[in-house]
């Protein structure tokens, strides 16, 4: 797929007509079109790069806490792989990124195409409408075939990244080209970082949802608004000190080599948790037009709406730099917000208002919402959203549904796993050089190919070092272990998150019991990945047979 579906906009917006199969599909000859001989419900998923569970906060994001505070929000919801293609796919497929293959932004020369067994080809199968609607940050859905009907999403190669620097350099002409007409005459322009702007995006979404109206629908919105350096400034100006004369007055670069190598002060830290708050808070104005819009078009009542995130992001706290997928210190990158509306059971949430169970776990919130604190995970939502839909799910999923949840029901105990992503860089923030096995940065890791337009791809050489460098975790409600290979071995390291929350003191030394419990739990799920086993208490990737290709 490219920058658009290959079907014109015009006349595939509405999906696959009559609920033909999608590309990737498995056809499921069980699966219900309809719940009780009703209209199934439409599904809208809003979703941000870099989303940070504590910043689902009136201060910051009003809209989308107004509707938290009448759905279910659930505090503790955690991603396995801080970084956006995998992530999707992930959230897409209810599987771990283990199991679907794609395990990182940059992709292998084998990195599966389709096949994915997603929510959209399945509530294609069922008679949806499906599409996904996405700016800089949404190349996944350029690249990997997850059954959406309806692609607008940007397809990142050498060509195309090339354009976008000539763009990015014609500043004179930037206030016209980052306009509405611009966009068209420069589709480019959408995957400039510097001109991330959520309100067009959000302008596209509701167009997609005035499109598939007449049909029930499967909607994915990506915005990158947090996800890019620039922050808008009516929403900046707003949660900044305007006092502020740093090198950080209107950006927040990931990489401090932009913006000259000394760590950042105090007054610094602030001003880029600052930028970061407006670019979420743009992101909230932009949902809000998108929520004003179904309401508009007569859809809020029978449309389902999910928030949340592929990963989350680290704002310099610990000492940690900022980014994502990097470390699994801390909660900043993998905890995310999640948020369900279903109309049909919110009222239920409203009849507990007079008597809520003040218990750990959860209970009533405010406005007739439900505030659930159990553990969850980013495999769990597609389950859910089967269930609430009435389609028959795979057997082969790796989370469990949350719907029990959204009547109030207790969740069962679940352990929450993680990976970390590619390190792009030899020297990373937040992770000491004695703590990682060693690799080559972007140069030495990628190559240009061929095959894919001249995307950037793994050099095959890299594949297996890469995996077996990665740092995993398993958490539960209060402990987390980090499993980390080293030049000396692998150490384990544990945090009690109770007493700990910024996870500086590793208490391994003093609880070898809980380290015992959930070192068991995460060889578990690591030796769950086909392609690795345990040698001589390392993840490795499995011994080829000689002569074996």
């Amino acid at each position: 797929p490219g920058a658009r579906s290959a079907v014109s906009a015009s006349s595939s917006v509405g999906g696959n007509g009559g609920g033909s199969a999608a590309p990737g599909a498995r056809s499921s000859p069980d699966t219900p079109a309809s719940l009780a001989g009703e209209r199934p419900p439409n599904v809208l998923v809003l979703a941000a790069g870099s989303l940070r569970a504590d910043r689902l906060d009136p201060r910051v994001a009003p809209n989308l806490s107004k509707l938290a505070a009448r759905a279910t929000r659930f505090d503790r919801a955690y991603v396995s792989l801080p970084s956006t293609s995998p992530s999707w796919v992930t959230i897409l497929s209810g599987r771990y990124a283990h199991r679907h293959g794609v395990r990182s932004d940059v992709p292998t020369r084998e990195e599966p195409a389709g096949a994915f067994d997603a929510l959209p080809a399945r509530f294609a199968e069922a008679g949806y409408a499906t599409g996904v609607v996405s700016d800089r940050a949404g190349g996944v859905f350029g690249r990997a075939d997850l059954g959406f009907a309806y692609v607008d999403a940007p397809s990142f190669d050498a060509r195309r990244r090339s354009r976008q620097q000539v763009l990015e350099r014609a500043a004179p002409h930037l206030p016209v080209l980052h306009t509405r007409a611009g966009r068209l005459l420069f589709p480019d322009m959408r995957e400039v970082g510097s001109a991330t702007d959520p309100r067009l995006l959000a302008e596209d979404v509701a167009a997609a949802l005035r499109a598939m109206r007449d049909r029930p629908f499967f909607v994915a919105a990506f915005f990158s608004a947090a996800d890019a350096p620039p922050s808008p400034a009516p929403c900046s100006a707003a949660l900044t000190d305007c006092s502020y004369r740093g090198r950080f007055k209107y950006e927040a670069p990931v990489s401090l080599a932009a913006a000259g190598a000394a760590a950042p002060d105090a007054a610094d830290v602030r001003q880029v948790q600052g930028l970061y708050d407006g670019a979420v808070g743009a992101f909230d104005a932009a949902t809000g037009r998108v929520l004003a819009a179904l309401e508009r078009l007569g859809l809020a009542e029978r449309t389902i709406v999910v928030v949340t995130a592929g990963h989350g992001e680290s704002l310099f706290e610990g000492g940690r730099g900022r980014g994502h997928g990097a470390h699994l210190f801390g909660d900043e990158g993998t905890h995310v917000p999640l948020v369900i509306y279903d109309p049909r059971v919110a009222g239920a949430g409203a009849r507990d208002v007079a008597s809520p169970r003040p218990d750990a776990r959860g209970g009533a919130g405010e406005a007739g919402g439900r505030r659930e604190r159990a553990l969850v995970r980013d495999v769990d939502l597609a389950p859910t959203l089967y269930e609430l839909a009435g389609i028959a799910p795979p057997r082969d999923l790796d989370g469990r549904s949350l719907a029990p949840a959204l009547r109030g029901a207790p969740l069962a105990p679940r352990f929450a796993y993680a990976e970390t992503d590619l390190w792009l860089d030899e020297d990373v923030p937040g992770l000491p050089a004695h703590l990682r096995l060693p690799y080559p940065g972007l140069v030495g890791l990628t190559e240009l190919d061929a095959r894919r337009g001249a995307a950037l791809v793994l050099r095959e050489e890299m594949r297996e070092v890469t995996r077996t460098a990665r740092h995993r975790m398993v958490r539960d409600a209060r402990w987390k272990l980090v499993y980390a290979p080293t030049r000396a071995g692998v150490r384990y390291m544990l945090f009690d998150t109770e007493a700990d929350p910024g996870e500086v003191d590793d208490v391994a030394a003093a609880h070898p019991d809980e380290v015992a419990r959930l070192r068991a739990a995460l060889w578990s799920w690591m030796l769950e990945d086909p392609t690795m086993e345990q040698r001589d208490g390392f993840l490795v990737p499995v011994r080829r047979l000689e002569g074996a290709r």
